[in-house]
């Protein structure tokens, strides 16, 4: 099976696709293969909807609660006082944490 790039469709403008197709063959002369470098872009910005405060915060919870760093009630209210104050404000912002 032939490994395919789609750089275009109905919706692109000529000149966008231009840029794609000479940016694919940029990255063909340096001995990259275009389909995997944009792969690895997608997967990076993937990753970095996933690093939001509210989940990097959920994680350090689960992650002391293994460790037995703190007991089970602790950790509930740390979770409801980020849910009641911190949350609302900056939970969901999908920034993600290292730029913040």
């Amino acid at each position: 099976m032939e490994n395919r790039l789609y750089l275009s469709s109905p919706s692109h403008h000529h000149r966008a696709v231009q840029a794609r197709f000479k940016t694919a063959n940029c990255q063909r002369a340096n001995g990259l293969d275009p389909k995997e470098v944009q792969e690895q872009q997608a997967e990076r910005e993937r990753l970095a909807r996933l690093h939001t405060f509210e989940l990097l915060a959920r994680a350090w919870q689960a992650s002391a609660k293994k460790d037995r760093q703190r007991s089970d009630d602790y950790g509930q209210k740390v979770i409801r006082h980020l849910e009641i104050h911190v949350f609302p404000w900056v939970g969901h912002i999908r920034t993600p944490v290292g730029k913040l």
